[in-house]
């Protein structure tokens, strides 16, 4: 009786339940809008798009009905006042400008595209309206995926850097109330970031070649991209606990994803085990290609070829809303998944945070202890001190996805190989399997060199910031360490700091060396290349740490800035590389490939080379080429951060910390050798400026008192 008892007190504890008429419209309202739901995604398969569209949009007025009567309280005033502060932060407005900006551009160029076709004016005007909206949606999808985690996924996690969260939780807010506000503040930021575009893609409508069911088709897409980058960025951001762990984990998240879904897209295509039945119950079967189909359904990279070749075969009424609703499906269960966990680990998971059990010792130290501080003592705060990344669970799986996407398709080529009795077992077909090495290698090894470059980034940019967050910077600036000290091992220890990460790339690049599918004398200018790119990485992300006011600002500018530099270019120097190819000259093939050249992932890849690919006749030209403008670039890009740190880093951290080098007598003697070094080292005094009325009461109080008179 006792232990029901238990649980029972248990499960009123846990799970309350009150009979309040507050409480039962609630759930009323709830029902309704589940009930309404449901209905929608059944009957959608017999509707238009059109329909649908309408259909939703009722959905929402109900659901803002029932919120403004108050039957449905999912928000509470943390949303008002994080959409009205973040409505006043002029670099939203900045960054919509800028994409309204990208959006002509890409308009001008394919009106030049399709102006010089020998078309009449009418299929000319159909094939712009036809290019431009395929080139819009790109755009958009590749928008959306790389700003709704820098919206969302720090929305939680910068309160627990501001010390905030705690007031938050100290009131009568209900978690649902602070996630579901958070969250939908800046999915609506983000929605008008969207919108920016749609006046812009109007001008085209009336153009024709472009169906409107595919238009509303692509704006529905782009939103359940939103919602489920959406739901795992707030799930990332009430996880960990500093913004720059959450946005770089939804990322890795996502890379993690698309790595595995062209993995397995690639599996199901040349495997013969992808038709095995895996279950049959009641006429029902499912295959090992319908679980793959299943999870690569949210991929959208691999659903617009399904599109385009719907497009061209006059099969969009059927196509498009069966891609749809399985691209829905999957990105709706990743939203209320993610949304769903967020809501019932705030609390658990920020008291935690704040008031858990402290950290445990490592392996290492365990094992081998820490070394000693000795001279360097920044360089030892930043090594074992301050560290890199704090893993989770959620981490932990994320890492094991991307170690598993990236590792596996190098093993299942040596596997082929190796079994296949077309390439004669295991001394086959070396060749083959060479080049499919190399094509793995610079794919692979690429994506993981550059990743491990944004991480680098992404420490520097909250090496500064942090110390400010936690009120550690004062107490650095007391110490006898300058501020060059400060600041070289601040960058010393951001371009270190992933160094388990170069085992990971060790072994992509070793699995190359033996296969064949890297040449020997490609490793030393591989690690040269990355570690100036780690090194100007670094350097941009102390700049933005120590110019912004919040880690999380610092972090997100910091990526932008980074991964603009590195691929951004292209966008603004496309068309300096399209116009003049069109002309015939090699003016454009020339600026294209000083482009790759100063492009970090293109470098990696390029220096990537294999001993086959100097032993054809035809490529080697190409690739000398391609080769020296590799090294040109890097070289380019350590001009380029040697002159930002010593021109701007530099001075600027002096003029943040007010404070000059620490130099000893004999340093001073060297420097100036006409005078001896004095004997005690001291500051001298400045001279102070008084005004002239504190200088005249001081000149009254030094004179001596007049005698008094004698009385007469």
């Amino acid at each position: 009786m006792s232990i029901a008892q238990a649980c029972y007190t248990w499960l009123r504890q846990t799970v309350g339940w009150s009979n309040s008429r507050q409480s039962w419209e609630e759930r009323i309202g709830v029902a309704i809008l589940i009930a309404g739901a449901v209905g929608l995604w059944v009957l959608g398969s017999g509707l238009s798009a059109v329909q649908i569209v309408l259909l939703w949009c009722f959905f929402v007025l109900a659901a803002a009905i029932l919120l403004r009567r108050g039957w449905l309280k999912l928000f509470g005033p943390v949303l008002f006042y994080d959409m009205v502060t973040s409505a006043r932060r002029a670099r939203y407005f900045a960054l919509r400008c800028s994409y309204a900006g990208l959006l002509l551009l890409f308009l001008f160029i394919a009106y030049v595209s399709t102006s010089t076709g020998g078309l009449t004016p009418e299929q000319q005007a159909g094939r712009f309206a036809q290019n431009y909206f395929e080139t819009f949606m790109v755009i958009q999808i590749l928008a959306v995926m790389l700003l709704t985690p820098a919206y969302v996924a720090g929305s939680v996690a910068d309160e627990k850097v501001k010390k905030t969260l705690e007031f938050l939780l100290a009131t009568d807010l209900r978690n649902r109330e602070i996630v579901l506000s958070k969250l939908l503040s800046r999915l609506a930021n983000l929605t008008l970031f969207v919108l920016t575009g749609l006046p812009i893609l109007s001008l085209i409508m009336f153009l024709g070649g472009v169906d409107p069911n595919l238009v509303m088709a692509g704006f529905a897409a782009t939103a359940l991209t939103m919602g489920g980058l959406g739901g795992l960025s707030i799930l990332n951001s009430v996880s960990f606990k500093r913004p720059r762990d959450s946005v770089t984990m939804t990322y890795m998240a996502l890379v993690a994803y698309l790595a595995l879904s062209f993995l397995l897209q690639a599996y199901v295509a040349r495997s013969i085990y992808a038709p095995n039945v895996l279950w049959n119950w009641f006429g029902t079967t499912l295959t090992v290609g319908d679980l793959v189909n299943a999870f690569n359904s949210g991929n959208i990279f691999l659903s617009l070829p399904k599109v385009s070749e719907a497009a061209r075969l006059g099969t969009l009424a059927t196509e498009v809303p069966i891609l749809l609703k399985s691209y829905g499906l999957f990105h709706g269960i990743i939203f209320a998944a993610g949304t769903i966990l967020a809501v019932l680990r705030l609390r658990r998971v920020a008291l935690k945070q704040m008031y858990g059990k402290p950290k445990k010792t490592s392996v290492r130290t365990s094992l081998f202890g820490r070394p000693s501080v000795g001279n360097q003592p920044m360089l030892w705060k930043e090594f074992f001190v301050e560290g890199g990344f704090r893993f989770n669970i959620l981490a932990g799986v994320i890492l094991a996805l991307l170690l598993f996407g990236t590792l596996m398709p190098g093993l299942i080529i040596v596997f082929n190989w190796m079994i296949d009795p077309q390439r004669g077992g295991p001394m086959g077909d070396w060749f083959t399997m060479s080049r499919e090495m190399n094509v793995y290698i610079r794919l692979a090894g690429t994506g993981v060199a550059f990743l491990l470059l944004l991480g680098v980034a992404v420490r520097a940019s909250t090496s500064i910031s942090s110390e400010r967050d936690r009120q550690t910077f004062d107490a650095l600036l007391t110490t006898p360490i300058d501020s060059s000290t400060i600041l070289w091992s601040k960058w010393l220890g951001s371009v270190l700091s992933f160094r388990l990460g170069w085992a990971w790339l060790a072994l992509i690049y070793g699995m190359g060396i033996v296969t064949g599918g890297l040449n020997l004398f490609s490793v030393p200018l591989l690690l040269a290349s990355w570690f100036v790119y780690a090194a100007v990485f670094a350097v941009i992300g102390l700049w933005f740490s120590m110019s912004c006011r919040s880690t999380m600002r610092a972090t997100v500018l910091t990526l932008f800035t980074v991964v603009g530099l590195s691929i951004g270019h292209w966008l603004i120097c496309l068309p300096l590389c399209y116009i003049p190819a069109m002309g015939g000259g090699r003016m454009g093939e020339d600026i294209a490939k000083f482009q790759a050249g100063i492009t970090p992932p293109a470098v990696l890849g390029i220096l990537a080379f294999s001993a086959e690919d100097f032993r054809m006749d035809f490529g080697r030209s190409e690739i000398a080429q391609m080769l020296f403008y590799s090294l040109f670039g890097v070289f380019l890009w350590a001009v380029a951060g040697l002159g930002f740190f010593f021109g701007v880093v530099n001075p600027r951290f002096r003029t943040l910390t007010g404070r000059q080098d620490f130099r000893t007598p004999e340093q001073v003697h060297r420097r100036s050798r006409s005078r001896p070094p004095p004997e005690r080292y001291h500051a001298e005094p400045r001279e102070t400026v008084l005004p002239k009325n504190v200088i005249l009461l001081e000149e009254i109080w030094e004179k001596p008192p007049p005698k008094p008179r004698e009385l007469e």
